[in-house]
């Protein structure tokens, strides 16, 4: 009879602890903990937001302060590119005098993570483009991904030239179009050898100089970046 009695005892024991056992759903998520640790290693001063910041190809989860957001005013076209460098990929194109929010900081250089006014993913521009206003001290900084662009430029457009040699005296205007958007430069050539080396988005170069004879006239246009160099476009003509 004792036995009959201490069965059901022990049974109703295991059942009350089972229902003071922790819910699987009261356990942080993965995305919560990480949040929760990014917050703390900030120690913002006030409450933080989470924000990500799409920096192709990795998107990377910041915490902003609150307080007045910095703004960055362009001062003319700028390129905002995925990382901080013209080896990275061209995002958007700000226009010049736009003012667009700063997201964040690079660590280690002269870069702002800001928020284009055309909808684009966040982005970098240079800071040497434009000027600062606002906070800074409440922007939190970060640390890009490696390159995601690591190969030579597109080559560029269709060559078109004019023309003038009044006496030996040649001038010619030279035109094309970017193809790229990963070019630090474009290099122009005569009789190919360097004459000239603009700077990225550059589509037109006007030359000056002396020929002595009727002879073929050859210049040749090239994108190049820290990867290498596109093909070149080549045009020849002649002086008469």
């Amino acid at each position: 009879m004792r036995i009959s009695f201490l069965a059901p005892s022990v049974f109703l024991i295991l059942v009350i602890s089972a229902c003071n056992l922790p819910s699987a759903s009261n356990v942080p998520s993965v995305n919560d903990q990480a949040a929760t640790i990014i917050a703390m290693t900030l120690q913002a001063a006030t409450t933080p937001t989470v924000q990500t910041v799409l920096n192709t190809p990795t998107a990377i989860s910041i915490v902003t302060k609150s307080g007045s957001p910095a703004t960055f005013t362009v001062t003319d076209n700028t390129n905002c590119r995925s990382g901080p460098g013209t080896n990275y990929s061209r995002v958007t194109t700000i226009p010049g005098g736009t003012t667009v929010t700063i997201m964040a900081r690079y660590i280690t250089g002269n870069f702002w993570i800001v928020t284009p006014a055309d909808g684009s993913a966040n982005c970098w521009v240079a800071g040497d483009l434009g000027t600062v206003s606002g906070d800074i001290a409440i922007l939190p900084e970060i640390t890009p991904v490696a390159s995601d662009n690591k190969k030579a430029p597109a080559r560029p457009g269709s060559l078109y030239f004019n023309y003038e040699c009044p006496f030996g005296n040649l001038t010619t205007t030279l035109t094309w179009s970017d193809n790229a958007n990963n070019e630090t430069g474009y290099r122009v050539y005569r009789y190919g050898q360097l004459i000239v080396e603009l700077p990225a988005n550059s589509t037109t170069y006007t030359d000056n100089t002396i020929i002595t004879s009727i002879i073929d006239i050859n210049y040749s246009v090239e994108a190049f970046n820290e990867a290498g160099t596109s093909e070149q476009r080549t045009i020849t003509f002649n002086c008469r």
